[in-house]
């Protein structure tokens, strides 16, 4: 103001310095009454607080049309009880300062106000009131809403993550944490690097995957990991990058263990496989009736009707030799049905393991007895056995199976002059090696990658009666009693087959 009148020469400046002045008041106090926030000026005057200056809003808000200059603070704030004493505070103790109230209304509506309070030297004090009720309405709004999306994230039974740019742990859930404390043994905390997480031998299944999302790609993966502990686990793994101006931000990452239902899957999956391989048996099966049964069944109905016409003729050995005939077709079939029996049971997973304590070298000598009886060829069986043990405890069934296929197929596929040697041997760690050696027609490289699938048979067995079911079998009943088996062959020299299995 000082320099608008300083320089006055004439009347005429004065009246158009007050002209200027004129205009700046009207335009301060048009800002003054447009402020979008109730202003008031309180002014001491002897002893009482009076309000000397007040804009559209501070109107508004005292819903009255009158002038209230002149009137006392407690005539102005009647309702608002704490502004009143806040006013007469700031006067007395001379402050400014800011709080923030409410106000209930006659209709049960709550109105919040912030406030501030300016002391304006000597006795001068100025009031801002902002109705804030929607910024709080909205502010707990965005609470609830944050508490309900924090109770969703948590007791998610999906785990996330929330991963910056530079690889640092920015949120996560329960779920995370037990996560990767069960897989990794590690913390999670917030601020923590996920590249401290992530261990060098998981690096390609988490790092890499992470990389590759934070240049906008969605990764889904499933992974086959090792824990902390060397348990071997599967993880589905999500990277998905989240986007601030069209560039990726941050990437939200879930874990999910699918250990549980890999296994069943893979139990499902072999169950299917087993199922087919048994249709695929009971198929064979029923080939094998209608042609591998024919023939001993025909040669028992033709050596019954011999009986039938000539019995009354034939001397002693001559129906000991039919009687030996029919005896040998009966054992056949009884062999293929035992045979298909026990496939069917191992494919449907009703076999089971029964162990006996039983005379090792004498079951052995039983079994060469049976053979030499029932196929009735020429060819021996030089039996060797090595022990020092009398008896062991292990299934005799699977035994039996196994000794009875190996010799018989030793056997059958040995020309009459030759021998077949079978040698067994129980060692002091309690384990029994088994060896059957012939010197027979052999087995080919190409037949003996199927040797062991149901009704496979050599290329060059076609003319020597069998089912292809022995060395199934044999492979079976090995793998019940927890051994193994070696087949080494060579076509028209020979073939050697070693068992090995533990007994108690």
């Amino acid at each position: 103001m000082q320099d608008i009148f300083k320089n006055l020469n004439s009347i005429d400046d004065y009246k158009a310095a007050l002209s200027i002045l004129l205009k700046e008041n009207e335009k301060l106090k048009a800002q003054y009454n447009n402020i979008p926030i109730s202003t008031f000026t309180f002014e001491k005057k002897n002893n009482q607080i009076v309000l000397i200056q007040y804009n559209n809003e501070a109107c508004k808000l005292c819903e009255s049309d009158n002038d209230l200059r002149g009137k006392t603070v407690d005539e102005i704030f009647i309702e608002l009880a704490e502004v009143n004493k806040n006013v007469k505070l700031s006067f007395e103790k001379k402050l400014s300062f800011f709080e923030q109230t409410s106000w209930h209304q006659k209709n049960g509506e709550i109105l919040y106000f912030s406030v501030n309070y300016v002391f304006i030297m000597p006795k001068t004090v100025m009031l801002h009131i902002e109705d804030i009720t929607e910024r709080i309405k909205n502010q707990s709004k965005l609470k609830d809403s944050e508490a309900r999306f924090r109770a969703i994230f948590e007791s998610n039974l999906l785990s996330f993550a929330l991963i910056s740019k530079t690889g640092c742990i920015q949120a996560f859930n329960h779920k995370a944490e037990e996560n990767i404390k069960l897989i990794f043994n590690k913390n999670l905390k917030i601020g923590t690097s996920i590249y401290a997480i992530f261990d060098q031998k998981n690096a390609e299944n988490f790092i890499d995957l992470y990389k590759k999302s934070l240049i906008g790609e969605i990764i889904f993966a499933e992974k086959e990991i090792e824990n902390f502990s060397g348990n071997k686990i599967w993880l589905e793994l999500n990277f998905s990058p989240t986007f601030l101006n069209n560039e990726v931000n941050a990437v939200v990452l879930n874990i999910l263990d699918i250990t549980k239902h890999k296994m069943a899957e893979q139990k499902s999956k072999e169950a299917l496989e087993k199922e087919n391989e048994f249709g695929k048996l009971k198929s064979n099966f029923i080939s094998i009736v209608s042609h591998e049964f024919r023939t001993p069944l025909a040669g028992i109905y033709s050596n019954t009707q011999l009986i039938e016409k000539y019995s009354a003729r034939w001397d002693k050995e001559k129906k000991k030799l039919v009687f030996q005939r029919i005896f040998n077709a009966i054992q056949y079939l009884n062999q293929m049905l035992d045979g298909v029996s026990l496939l069917g049971r191992d494919y449907s997973g009703k076999f089971t393991f029964n162990s006996q304590p039983f005379e090792l070298e004498a079951f052995c000598i039983q079994i060469i007895d049976e053979i030499h009886i029932s196929i009735g060829k020429a060819v021996r069986i030089n039996f060797t056995y090595t022990s020092a043990f009398s008896t062991i405890i292990t299934d005799k069934v699977l035994l039996r199976h196994i000794i009875s296929n190996l010799l018989s197929n030793a056997v059958k596929y040995s020309p009459q002059t030759k021998t077949v040697d079978f040698d067994v041997v129980c060692t002091s760690q309690k384990m029994v090696k088994m060896k059957v050696t012939d010197y027979g027609i052999g087995i080919s490289k190409n037949d003996l990658k199927h040797i062991f699938e149901p009704f496979h048979r050599g290329e060059n067995v076609e003319s020597i009666q069998g089912t292809g079911l022995g060395m199934s079998i044999v492979k079976r009943c090995v793998n019940l009693l927890g051994g193994k088996i070696e087949i080494n062959s060579e076509l028209y020299k020979g073939t050697s087959i070693e068992i090995e299995f533990a007994f108690q």
